[in-house]
């Protein structure tokens, strides 16, 4: 039986790194003062309301208050945005994102594309965020989507939106938004709510880590 550990905040060594996983759904490199998220999806929410679906736009203040705190809690240098940071279409929600970030004039921000950045370059370019298709930060490969290639580095993706499967007694079951630290890979779990999920299955050697309220829980490793 596994035996779960629990904490506000985890540090993990991964090919003799540290990194420090956050029950935000985020990591921070703390060798290079850097902040870590993936698939903030910032956009969706007023995408899917303008279009009909009445998802409540609180969700949108969630999203907002959860990466400000980050900026603001953390002795930081550099923030990378791991692919879709925005969902497509660019609407007024992207643009006072982009706007907020002007604020953080001490901080270098950086975007690796993934498929749902397809704005005009530009417009990332005049707002300060500096877009790349991927970004090497000492012996990790960061990139949006995992790779059946793998290299001389450790990759670090997003994309998937990892989740595992927990069951309890009685039959009772819940997914969670996991980290999933493989052999020479890992998954970021989704930062942005209102983004779904994939059941991952790890295998035996496999580190995942459960996102739950304010806690990082390591359930399989």
């Amino acid at each position: 039986m596994h035996k779960y550990q629990r904490e506000s905040t985890l540090e993990i060594n991964i090919e003799n790194e540290n990194l420090v996983l956050l029950p935000e759904k985020a990591i921070i490199y703390s060798k290079f003062k850097t902040l870590i998220v993936s698939d903030l999806h910032f956009g969706k929410i007023t995408h899917f309301r303008k279009n009909g679906i009445g998802i409540p736009r609180n969700g949108i203040q969630k999203n907002w208050a959860s990466i400000l705190h980050l900026l603001t809690a953390h002795d930081l240098q550099t923030v990378v945005f791991l692919g879709d940071l925005f969902h497509s279409t660019i609407n007024e929600e992207c643009l006072e994102f982009l706007s907020i970030l002007k604020n953080f004039k001490h901080l270098t921000f950086k975007l690796v594309l993934g498929n749902h950045d397809v704005f005009n370059p530009q417009i990332y370019i005049d707002y300060g965020v500096e877009i790349m298709d991927q970004l090497k930060i000492g012996p990790f490969l960061f990139t949006h989507e995992p790779s059946e290639e793998l290299g001389d580095f450790y990759t670090i993706s997003g994309h998937i939106h990892p989740c595992v499967r927990m069951q309890g007694k009685g039959n009772q079951s819940i997914r969670l938004a996991c980290f999933h630290f493989g052999k020479h890979q890992a998954l970021l779990p989704a930062f942005g709510s209102f983004t779904g999920g994939f059941t991952i299955k790890p295998l035996k050697a496999d580190r995942v880590f459960v996102c739950v309220d304010s806690e990082i829980i390591e359930v399989f490793g």
